[in-house]
């Protein structure tokens, strides 16, 4: 067995893990921009000044520690606070070093390497030894009251004041910075297809509820006989008001005070005009009629509007454009 001796005048690098509250990847990334000396296989004691307070670690509050950042598991340790009341304790103290910022996402590569080990050790004998033993604890803890008991232990933190306002504050302050308003933006611009899909799949779980003006069109269309339109009909990322996917006609129905109306002088509400005509552009790109009611038209003239439906109805029947 290989013995490794460290020189004199140097650390290990468990101990300067143990000291400063780092792991030894932040270790070696200390090492390899040169904030860290190594000499043999040990790190230069005197290369420990180049560690900068708030930039390197966070002295803890409670037991004067010196920690990359303070978390839950190191408060359990040294005072049996939770890491929330911590923060009310010392307003405005910092809880983690800038280099612990950077350099606590891990890259892409790294959470591939991470997600194969992982894959590859649970298809080993070991793995399955392991696999059983995690199935065994779960059915363990589902039979015991320790699920109903932690939920509802979750709802009553969530619904405490103190609980509500600090996210508040924490939430208005996040998104008061610029930088992280372009930074999100940017990542939507990025990843557009995975924000229309998200949107698309939670468009699932809101409770629709017909508008007036919906509901009197809808009801002149089933006393008309038209039995074949499908209400709030997906296609792609939108859902359509009124839809007869075997003719692909889309009828939508505006409200003027919202979608905006030149005859009743709304100009509409948000972004609403803009994402009507991106809806608009899909569904004709997508091969769909589509035809827009304004409201004050159905409430003024519903039998005007299904005529206007029945008539495009006919053309597309006939296979007239």
């Amino acid at each position: 067995m290989t013995k490794y001796t460290i020189d004199p005048g140097c650390l290990s690098k468990l101990n300067v893990t143990s000291s400063y509250g780092l792991n030894m990847r932040h270790v070696d990334l200390l090492i390899k921009h040169n904030v860290l000396r190594v000499q043999g296989y040990g790190i230069v004691e005197s290369s420990l000044s180049n560690l900068v307070e708030g930039v390197h670690f966070v002295v803890c509050l409670e037991c004067g520690r010196k920690q990359a950042a303070i978390t839950t598991r190191h408060l359990r340790w040294c005072s049996s606070i939770t890491l929330e009341e911590y923060r009310k304790s010392h307003l405005g103290c910092n809880t983690s070093s800038s280099w612990t910022d950077t350099h606590r996402i891990k890259t892409t590569d790294q959470r591939q390497a991470q997600s194969k080990k992982l894959k590859d050790r649970f298809q080993t004998s070991e793995g399955e030894v392991t696999r059983k033993l995690i199935s065994e604890a779960s059915r363990k803890m589902q039979a015991s009251e320790y699920g109903p008991r932690a939920a509802q232990h979750l709802r009553n933190y969530n619904a405490r004041p103190d609980t509500r306002a600090w996210r508040a504050s924490k939430s208005k302050a996040m998104w008061s910075s610029s930088e992280h308003r372009e930074k999100v933006d940017q990542w939507h611009e990025n990843h557009r297809g995975e924000v229309l899909a998200s949107a698309s799949n939670a468009r699932k779980y809101i409770k629709s509820h017909f508008t007036k003006p919906h509901s009197m069109l809808k009801e002149a269309l089933v006393a008309a006989g038209f039995n074949e339109f499908l209400t709030e009909f997906e296609v792609g990322f939108y859902l359509i008001d009124e839809a007869h996917p075997g003719l692909h006609l889309a009828i939508e129905v505006d409200g003027c005070y919202w979608h905006g109306c030149p005859t009743c002088g709304f100009p509409g509400v948000g972004d609403n005009i803009h994402l009507d005509k991106k809806k608009t552009s899909y569904l004709v790109n997508h091969g769909w009629t589509l035809l827009r009611f304004p409201e004050h038209a159905i409430k003024s003239n519903v039998s005007a509007c299904v005529d206007k439906i029945r008539e495009v109805v006919n053309q597309l029947s006939k296979g007239i454009p």
